[in-house]
């Protein structure tokens, strides 16, 4: 069995965890792999978010739709156009945040 484990403090006593898993786990009949991830260290999450965004379908729709845009209404229309898509996405998460929560 591999366990992929992480941590946000590397002096984090990491041999004494994995003997206290291993010590619970074997006796089921598994032998055990513990791989650690250091999510502490600098560069981390926007390894992690590069890697989401490009896995993700719509980020690859959002240039091809930008490029394309670019091509068929020039500077000025691709301007206004994330323009105001930007005015109205702020708008949206003002009036969404005024209203009442359930």
């Amino acid at each position: 069995m591999t366990l992929v484990l992480s941590s946000k403090d590397a002096a984090l006593e990491r041999g004494e965890i994995e003997k206290r898993i291993s010590a619970i786990i074997t006796p089921l009949g598994f032998n055990v792999k513990v791989i650690w991830v250091d999510r502490g260290a600098p560069g981390a999450d926007l390894s992690e978010t590069l890697s989401s965004a490009y896995r993700s379908p719509w980020t690859w729709m959002l240039v091809s739709a930008l490029i394309t845009l670019k091509f068929m209404a020039g500077w000025k229309g691709l301007f206004w156009t994330v323009f105001w898509g930007t005015a109205a996405w702020f708008v949206s998460k003002i009036i969404i945040s005024a209203l009442p929560r359930r």
